[in-house]
């Protein structure tokens, strides 16, 4: 582990009150109140949180630097931070939230909230975090972020010998009820993942599964990724015929939780600092049992089943009208006749 940094001192000249006092070293006063809140400053070697405690001729003012944010620790974003210390930050990642940022989003994603929160803390310096893996945006749970890009390349060297659990509410129920799922994963049109039986195009992926409870409706799993590829739980589980509640990209038809039903609940690796093996776990939505145990309201999967319905309904291809079926032809005849060489030419338009 790194020696941590030391703390700023700065004596104190005349009576003031600390807020005053912080804002002269800052003119940013959400840091400063965030330097207040995570007991970062101390007064003559105590921790003080109060804004308007007075300071006194000859009073000496600390703000340390390596503070970190106690486990649970709830930003307002609504991530959990679950750890912090001066090499990683790990969080509980909240549905709706994208891992990193996109073309077309640049800061509702954790990465910008981290550095956000990050740099609104920390005592003059400039933070920044690096995304060690990643998260689908209805995806919750356990997500790991470096604070330098050394301890990056370290956690992702041995990404693959991490311990990653997942739990999931899929549509209907696998036969058999645990076992194994084994394809070669490769990336198609629009960004989509798909199996191929071609060994050398594409890369090995296993997924280990185990049903804990069935309605036959709906099953709650529990599952080991056995390899890291992209999309890999959704696709393999999709292409049984039982894709994750909420997934439209791979072909859930119904989302009675309003979210994608996935959630990475358990993550074990090795610290790029220490060496030390940590382990955090992060027991699934609550809501993920209610579903399969019937307890949701009936008219909300009613209307989703409904919703479903519409769905296929729309995909089906309808029998066309004798209208639409007219006006089919004579598109095709006009197109024809204004690439027809004996097509009359166009008269020439009146001036008025």
């Amino acid at each position: 582990m790194q020696r941590p940094e030391k703390p700023l001192t700065f004596p104190v000249e005349q009576e003031i009150t600390l807020m005053k006092f912080l804002l002269e070293k800052s003119d940013n006063r959400k840091k400063v109140k965030s330097w207040l809140k995570y007991k970062a400053v101390r007064v003559n070697g105590i921790p003080i949180h109060q804004f308007d405690h007075l300071l006194h001729l000859g009073d000496i003012v600390m703000i340390t630097q390596d503070r970190f944010a106690p486990p649970e620790t709830e930003l307002p974003s609504g991530i959990h931070i679950l750890h912090e210390d001066e090499a990683i930050i790990v969080i509980d990642k909240p549905p709706g939230l994208l891992s990193i940022a996109t073309d077309s989003e640049k800061e509702k994603t954790a990465y910008f909230k981290l550095n956000k929160y990050l740099n609104n803390r920390d005592a003059f310096k400039e933070s920044r975090i690096f995304i060690v893996h990643r998260l689908d945006r209805g995806t919750s749970g356990i997500l790991v972020f470096a604070k330098k890009e050394i301890y990056k390349t370290k956690l992702q060297t041995n990404w693959h010998l991490a311990n990653k659990r997942y739990h999931a509410v899929i549509e209907g129920k696998l036969d058999p009820s645990s076992g194994e799922i084994r394809s070669y994963l490769i990336e198609g049109e629009q960004f989509k993942m798909r199996s191929t039986p071609d060994t050398k195009l594409g890369q090995l992926a296993l997924t280990g599964y185990k049903t804990l409870e069935t309605n036959g409706k709906f099953s709650l799993l529990e599952i080991d990724l056995k390899t890291g590829r992209k999309n890999q739980i959704r696709i393999h589980l999709a292409e049984k015929g039982h894709p994750i509640l909420g997934d439209e990209k791979y072909g859930s038809t119904i989302n009675p939780l309003h979210r994608m039903a996935l959630h990475a609940s358990y993550l074990e690796f090795v610290h790029p600092v220490t060496g030390e093996i940590l382990n955090f776990t992060r027991p699934e939505p609550s809501i993920f049992r209610s579903i399969v145990q019937g307890q949701l309201p009936y008219k909300l999967i009613e209307f989703n089943d409904e919703l479903a319905k519409n769905k296929a309904k729309r995909v089906v291809p309808q029998k066309e009208s004798k209208f639409t079926k007219d006006r089919y032809t004579k598109s095709k005849e006009t197109k024809h006749n204004k690439h027809s060489k004996s097509r009359k030419p166009s008269q020439p338009k009146k001036k008025y």
